[in-house]
């Protein structure tokens, strides 16, 4: 049985953001792009991938000391967001707002993040697929079946001072015909101690209920998923700092010249809102074939962004720090920039029914190493 892989890592972490003024109109050059554009596979490849994931970690049995909660039949008008869960970043991490590891929208809709490398591009990628009404309903008879939607957070509390310091944390939000959430400090560091039978000081407290939802989540199955489709393309730009003798500071890859041939990087970070904090940071938005083209510049993939320049009049390089990646569903920066991803947005206008017959999501039972 393949081994799962575990992304572990996912930053949201943002300077605060606004919404830009609309930009002119762009064209891009003809000419094609030196780095790879989009990569020829549409899905998840028969065979595994090269993957260099950012961490990973020893899967353990599956945890039997849940009881099952009967499953009962379900009516309500559903959430737009029925289920979002992230991996944050800890201390220093990010920059930028990065993507959910997995979120299911009402619609069937279910997005997925995942670090690997096609054609030799390595880096973050959005995958989806479409889910019908049953497929929808067995992710949310699962959550209810190993109890996380009465799983009370409050109760993941520490004994002591935790023992890790500035970790990343698991956030998970439901709403199924209950809600649900919390964020929970560095749970995959804590779940492989509690499995090795280190539950001393310093150390949470990790009810089954947890463990069991923590194990769906790492175990998710990569079946059925193809690239996501570039609808929007969120662009963040900041100049690239420069050391003393102006020596710019070159971080990530360095790409090349900016690829629009009719208007400038330098204008377009002159006239477009700026996000507040220690840096300056502009936000733009392209769509369409404005969109496609970018992102194929780039790679088809998104990391902790790029290096770019442009020409001055002096022949001199002006750099930039650029990260782009596809906007999500519903998906708005706001004022202060801390939550990215849209929240309280309401109802569907569409009743959605879940049944026991339905069932709930394969739990793989792998073996100790």
């Amino acid at each position: 049985m393949r081994k799962a892989i575990i992304i572990l890592w996912v930053g949201i972490l943002m300077i605060a953001g606004c919404v830009p003024a609309t930009h002119p109109s762009i064209v891009f050059e003809t000419q094609t792009p030196s780095r790879i554009p989009k990569p020829s596979k549409t899905s998840f490849p028969t065979k595994t991938p090269t993957v260099v994931p950012l961490s990973t970690a020893t899967l353990f049995p599956y945890s039997t000391s849940t009881p099952s909660h009967p499953l009962l039949e379900h009516k309500w008008y559903p959430e737009k967001v029925l289920i979002s869960v992230d991996f944050t970043g800890g201390d220093g991490c990010c920059f930028f707002p990065q993507t959910p590891h997995l979120m299911l929208f009402a619609d069937g809709t279910l997005i997925m993040t995942r670090y690997d490398e096609i054609d030799n591009i390595a880096g973050r990628r959005i995958w989806e697929k479409k889910l019908n009404r049953q497929e929808i309903c067995q992710h949310l008879n699962s959550l209810d079946q190993v109890g996380f939607l009465d799983y009370d957070p409050s109760t993941y509390v520490f004994d002591g001072d935790p023992r890790i310091m500035g970790g990343g944390n698991l956030l998970i939000d439901v709403n199924a015909w209950k809600s649900n959430g919390g964020a929970f400090r560095d749970l995959n560091s804590y779940f492989m101690m509690y499995f090795q039978g280190d539950s001393g000081p310093g150390t949470p407290t990790i009810l089954p209920a947890l463990l069991d939802t923590y194990f769906l989540i790492v175990n998710y199955p990569e079946v059925g998923f193809e690239l996501y489709s570039t609808q929007e393309l969120g662009v963040w730009i900041m100049e690239a700092t420069e050391f003393p003798e102006g020596v710019p500071y070159i971080h990530g890859s360095e790409l090349g010249p900016w690829p629009i041939e009719h208007i400038t990087l330098a204008k377009l970070f002159s006239e477009n809102s700026s996000f507040s904090g220690d840096v300056q940071m502009h936000f733009l938005k392209f769509s369409g074939d404005e969109a496609i083209n970018l992102y194929n510049f780039v790679g088809r993939s998104f990391n902790d962004g790029d290096t770019i320049y442009e020409i001055k009049n002096d022949g001199s390089k002006k750099y930039y720090y650029l990260f782009a990646r596809p906007l999500l569903p519903y998906e708005q920066p706001n004022n202060n920039g801390i939550d990215f991803y849209a929240k309280n947005l309401g109802k569907e206008d569409f009743e959605l029914s879940c049944y026991p017959s339905d069932g709930v999501l394969s739990r793989p039972s792998p073996t100790l190493p």
